[in-house]
């Protein structure tokens, strides 16, 4: 949720001062990031759904294909910008890229909640929007704490890049080796029954 809620609240920001695009163009190219993630979820959704019933991967494999997607597409995009984040049409290029690769969340970590309880998986996704959007309060801080607006600015944002990079790198290291494909206890009986249900209309 860092990457997200720093892309939509500092983007146009970095347009400004890196890339130095007049406010139309900001406008326009600000925005087109934005138009990948649905068209990603979909086709990841897609395939995420053909591998379960193929038994082509288990549904921990699955979910860590896609969220590695995520986090680890995530740090290799990233550390193109620290390089050539000054060039316009690399960044331009990047940015667009790395918010398509949001998209894949929807087939990786925000499904496997209903991996893990079909019951309560609503109340674990708004739980986590809930804290998910307390990153939005720590990106003003993070760029605010980097990013002066004067001397070598570009070398500022790299430093916000940098901070990006290391927790995408701890999000895919908790996340690979702390997840579950199974239904947890917790989830109730009727869950589990539920789960044996959807698991025999798949297959």
């Amino acid at each position: 949720m860092l990457n997200t809620n720093t892309t939509f609240n500092y983007l146009p920001l970095y347009m400004r001062q890196v890339l130095h695009y007049e406010i139309r163009e900001n406008g326009l190219l600000s925005s087109l990031p934005f138009l990948g993630p649905y068209s990603m979820a979909l086709v990841t959704s897609y395939l995420a759904d053909r591998w379960t019933k193929s038994a082509t991967f288990t549904t921990p494999t699955i979910r860590k294909i896609f969220t590695g997607l995520f986090f680890l597409g995530s740090v290799v995009l990233l550390s193109v910008l620290c390089f050539w984040g000054y060039v316009r049409i690399v960044s331009v290029s990047v940015f667009i890229l790395w918010q398509t690769i949001f998209g894949s969340a929807a087939a990786g970590f925000i499904s496997n909640t209903m991996d893990i309880s079909p019951v309560y998986s609503g109340t674990i996704l708004g739980s986590a929007a809930t804290v998910g959007g307390f990153t939005g309060y720590l990106s003003s801080l993070l760029v605010t704490a980097f990013v002066r607006g004067e001397g070598d600015v570009f070398e500022q944002w790299r430093g916000v890049f940098g901070v990006l990079i290391g927790t995408n790198l701890f999000g895919w290291g908790f996340y690979f080796w702390g997840m579950s494909g199974e239904v947890q206890e917790w989830n109730g009986e009727s869950g589990m029954e539920m789960e044996a249900v959807n698991r025999v209309e798949v297959d």
